[in-house]
């Protein structure tokens, strides 16, 4: 098994140097990979299945496609940026499209993936964007108003979640940190994991704590804001691996 983890790329356009790194490394992922896995605001934006987004990314669009085409399984979580993307990216392209956490069994290694944006409880203006933008009125609406229109509506709530991420990383990082840590535990006690990776906050964290004699793996992948990067997880023969590969 030779597994990617990417998460909050946030993508505007094509030619920015942020998205050529990641088509670079989509076309170079080695030929014995066998999942992608996409944390969430690959896409500054991106809501619902409308043709302007699909105009927008098209090379990016073709090079998932070639992956799934040769058998690499693509797992996109729905993050804040991109959301009700299940039309478009499961039901035409072929990856498997999740709006909750989802767990991975790699032969007996269990691994909790999530965009992460449930970590901070306290920020109560986000939870309530949130919960907006995922409502079956927005849900409708988006799915049915005109691309042009979403992108503006799209464009504002990116603001003020752009706002959340910067006051996070210039003012609460460390609250942030143990917040992401005690977050991992809760979790783990409502359903035991090896390893849970997630992303949103824009804050890297890597933090092992021990569990029922056992240690447990938490990693934040943070953001391509500071440096692109991939969480790389490998089994060699009954032995798994992992490494931050920087891009």
């Amino acid at each position: 098994m030779n597994i990617y983890f990417v998460s909050d790329l946030h993508i505007k356009s094509e030619e920015k140097e942020k998205a050529r790194k990641f088509v670079h490394f989509l076309q170079n992922l080695p030929s014995h990979t066998t999942h992608l896995v996409l944390l969430g605001d690959i896409f500054d934006m991106w809501i619902g299945p409308h043709d302007y987004f699909i105009k927008k990314f098209p090379v990016i669009i073709s090079v998932v496609q070639n992956l799934i085409a040769r058998g690499v399984q693509v797992h996109y979580f729905e993050g804040n940026h991109d959301l009700h993307i299940k039309k478009f990216w499961q039901d035409k392209i072929g990856a498997t499209v999740h709006d909750k956490e989802f767990y991975f069994n790699f032969g007996g290694f269990i691994v909790r993936a999530e965009h992460g944006d449930f970590i901070n409880k306290k920020d109560r203006s986000y939870q309530f964007l949130r919960s907006f933008l995922r409502s079956m009125p927005m849900k409708i609406m988006i799915q049915n108003a005109p691309g042009r229109l979403v992108h503006a509506i799209g464009d504002r709530s990116s603001q003020m979640s752009r706002l959340y991420s910067e006051r996070i990383d210039l003012s609460y990082k460390n609250e942030i940190i143990e917040l992401t840590r005690e977050y991992a535990k809760k979790t783990y006690r409502e359903r035991p994991f090896d390893l849970i990776v997630t992303g949103h906050t824009h804050v890297d964290d890597d933090f092992v704590f021990e569990e029922d004699h056992k240690k447990i793996r938490s990693l934040n992948l943070g953001s391509w804001f500071d440096k692109p990067k991939a969480f790389h997880l490998q089994k060699k023969d009954e032995d798994f691996s992992s490494s931050l590969e920087y891009l």
